[in-house]
């Protein structure tokens, strides 16, 4: 696996810490979770981090990490200072409605990172090679 520091996420997360966007201590939601992003949230230094969607074999699974639906949050609104996500849009039947959901329950930020936004995915969709967002396993899923 790359390090951490070597990501786009890290550096973005870095980033809003250093010009006082994001401080450690704020309450942050991330969902599409997993170990990865564990990791990279204590590499940043965030202290304040409730993980959600969490990958089946992440530690915070095993301490009782939510599984929601990123479409319809069972959060009140403006209930985190900032909310991210990294690597799930595309997984979603409606990444729109997914990201409305992280708008609505952040009071100050939204931050996303998608795999799927790079120059090499764009030239493999254009190319027929790769789907934009994972379409074929929402439909093999009925569309859920």
């Amino acid at each position: 696996m790359t390090e951490p520091g070597a990501t786009t996420f890290a550096r973005l997360l870095r980033q809003h810490i250093d010009r006082g966007v994001i401080r450690p201590d704020e309450s942050v939601l991330v969902q599409f979770a997993g170990t990865f992003d564990e990791m990279v949230c204590r590499e940043v230094g965030l202290t304040n981090v409730t993980f959600v969607n969490i990958a089946p074999d992440s530690p915070s699974s095993e301490i009782g990490g939510a599984v929601t639906d990123a479409h319809h949050m069972p959060y009140e609104s403006g209930s985190y200072d900032h909310v991210m996500g990294h690597s799930g849009l595309h997984h979603c039947s409606r990444p729109h409605e997914a990201l409305h959901e992280m708008y609505r329950i952040a009071r100050k930020t939204v931050l996303f990172v998608e795999n799927q936004d790079s120059a090499l995915m764009r030239a493999a969709s254009k190319a027929g090679v790769v789907g934009w967002y994972e379409l074929a396993a929402v439909v093999a899923d009925g569309y859920e």
